[in-house]
């Protein structure tokens, strides 16, 4: 990669946003959660699905960008999401985030309409010849409901400031093909954004991975980096299913919205972040609270060198 790009290797933490009862951004737990991340050497990455970033009044998402930017530190990009339906508020919403500080911004399709391959290439050509920065392409059919084909990526990855993808499609094949394509590349990079698919992604070439569980233990995840990178594939295999459990802990048998949920009353158990869910999304019930972290408390007993104390 190019030396401007080297800074996106790595553990990148889809950052969860705390809010207040009243569902404005709690400044002190995202700034909290925000040196959290980075005290454990991993880059927070805000307003992404796991932070609702598409449900967050906009003015509320340039509170989160700000704090963002005061806490920066150096080697650690600033990564923003922009979720939108509308092209003019995808571009006005990048370029404010540019304008406060960030590196670069991760864009999702808009998701109501199905696209033709044709129109996912105009629309991602048309962003990034209106923005003025750079730009990560974000596949995620569950939530925008369609695939971003990759060969249109491969297209698009040559503009000058598409830097690279985040794939959060769960399809072994396409992060296979994906990779003969990109793994080579100096200008452009691939990040693995779905768990189950970490290893596999370094395996092949990716360059970084985007766990939500990082949330919880972000070290956790520099461990397994570092083991990797370092050669060691039985401890790195071994720290990946390590990880899956405390995955499990709040995915299990949830849906997205639910997992989220139940992903920020463990961390408000963990004083990281308070608990509340912007609308239409909702808290977990009391009986997956009691349940939840029963099983919280049982991981913790098993191995808790890697929470915040």
């Amino acid at each position: 990669m190019e030396l401007s790009l080297e800074k996106y290797k790595g553990v990148i933490v889809p950052m969860v946003t705390p809010f207040d009862k009243q569902g404005k951004i709690d400044i002190i737990l995202a700034e909290k959660l925000i040196n959290f991340l980075l005290d454990n050497h991993t880059i927070p990455f805000v307003l992404g699905t796991t932070g609702e970033g598409g449900l967050i009044p906009v003015s509320e998402r340039e509170v989160l960008i700000k704090i963002l930017i005061e806490n920066k530190r150096d080697g650690y990009p600033a990564i923003a999401g922009v979720i939108g339906l509308t092209f003019a508020d995808t571009v006005s919403q990048a370029n404010k985030y540019f304008k406060l500080g960030v590196d670069s911004v991760v864009v999702t399709l808009p998701g109501y309409y199905e696209l033709t391959n044709n129109q996912i290439y105009n629309y991602y050509s048309s962003l990034a010849n209106n923005i003025y920065g750079d730009m990560i392409i974000y596949n995620i059919p569950k939530t925008v409901h369609q695939s971003i084909p990759v060969d249109i990526i491969e297209q698009l990855s040559y503009m000058d400031n598409i830097i690279g993808i985040k794939d959060s499609e769960n399809n072994q094949k396409r992060l296979e093909y994906s990779l003969t394509l990109w793994k080579e590349r100096k200008d452009f990079f691939h990040l693995t954004g779905v768990n189950t698919l970490i290893l596999k992604g370094f395996k092949q070439g990716s360059k970084g991975m985007i766990p939500s569980t990082g949330n919880i233990v972000p070290g956790l995840y520099i461990e397994l980096y570092e083991n990797y990178i370092k050669g060691d594939f039985p401890e790195a295999e071994k720290i990946f299913n390590q990880s899956a459990k405390w995955s499990r802990l709040y995915q299990k048998d949830n849906t997205l919205g639910e997992s989220l949920a139940a992903l920020k009353f463990v961390m408000s158990r963990m004083d990281l972040c308070s608990p509340h869910m912007m609308l239409p999304l909702t808290e977990i019930g009391d009986e997956d609270k009691t349940r939840i972290y029963k099983e919280f408390k049982k991981l913790i007993a098993e191995d808790d060198k890697y929470l915040i104390s």
